[in-house]
């Protein structure tokens, strides 16, 4: 180890400071991502049900019952309109992408910087071993320049791989969050979707039962002209009834005046 950092210079110490923040990254980001919740299609199906169903009261067991983590993704799909609901959980969505991806960067910026540093560490071993052999120049120089060079080709080896190793945990985890994200997404779409199919039912329902309400109040209202043009008709043959007995009466009189007379 001693003569790793003798031969390469500062160049090691960053190339071992890369490795040590490589692997600092990586535990971190596998132990954040094990400890997210889990927020896919299953932990939502029982919600979807209870949407479809209109069951309210197993609707908000199921809420009471989800993580809270989870319960800030919901929560406001089913409490706020759904133009609120939707800017609030794609903001929340943003936010969680950000928070899982951000570090990511630094694996990019290590998958790049690690092959020059290793290119570095050899251009650097390679002028301490020209100086060394111009200074020392014997029968065995040649077996000592070739054993320089082929020391010196390490630094590039282990940059190669510092950035394969960073590379390949960069893809790693940037395909676990977008996997990630996506199951939420399409989680969260099919709650939506099961949303906006209950409101559409109960808005058929009303304008159905509102259809039924006017339908009964105009055949009432029809009922009610038919009784009234009823009662008219009763009103008037009473009247001509009537008016017919004061002629036949007054008639009558007349006859019995004329009777008189005689």
């Amino acid at each position: 180890m001693g003569h790793f950092f003798s031969q390469f210079g500062l160049v090691s110490y960053a190339m071992l400071a890369v490795s040590f923040l490589i692997v600092a990254i990586c535990i971190e980001r596998i132990i954040t991502f094990i400890s997210l919740p889990k927020l896919n299609l299953g932990k939502v199906e029982c919600l979807i049900n209870a949407v479809n169903r209109d069951d309210k009261k197993t609707l908000n067991l199921r809420l009471n019952a989800l993580a809270k983590p989870i319960l800030r993704y919901i929560s406001p799909l089913i409490t706020e309109p759904k133009e609120l609901a939707e800017g609030e959980v794609c903001l929340l969505m943003r936010k969680q992408r950000q928070r899982m991806q951000r570090p990511l960067i630094w694996l990019n910026l290590f998958a790049v910087v690690s092959p020059m540093l290793g290119l570095l560490g050899t251009i650097w071993s390679m002028s301490h071993s020209f100086a060394a052999l111009a200074e020392s120049l014997s029968g065995n120089g040649l077996q000592n320049m070739i054993m320089y060079l082929s020391e010196a080709m390490y630094a590039t080896a282990f940059g190669i791989v510092l950035a394969l190793v960073s590379l390949l945990a960069f893809y790693c985890f940037r395909q676990f969050s977008e996997r990630y994200l996506a199951n939420a997404e399409e989680a969260l779409n099919q709650l939506i979707l099961s949303l906006d199919r209950q409101k559409a039912r109960k808005k058929d329902q009303k304008e159905q039962k509102e259809q039924k309400e006017q339908k009964e109040q105009k055949e009432q209202k029809e009922q009610k002209e038919i009784a009234e043009m009823s009662d008219l008709t009763e009103i008037n043959k009473v009247n001509k009834a009537n008016k017919a007995n004061k002629v036949n009466n007054k008639t009558n009189m007349i006859n019995l005046r004329e009777q008189a007379l005689l």
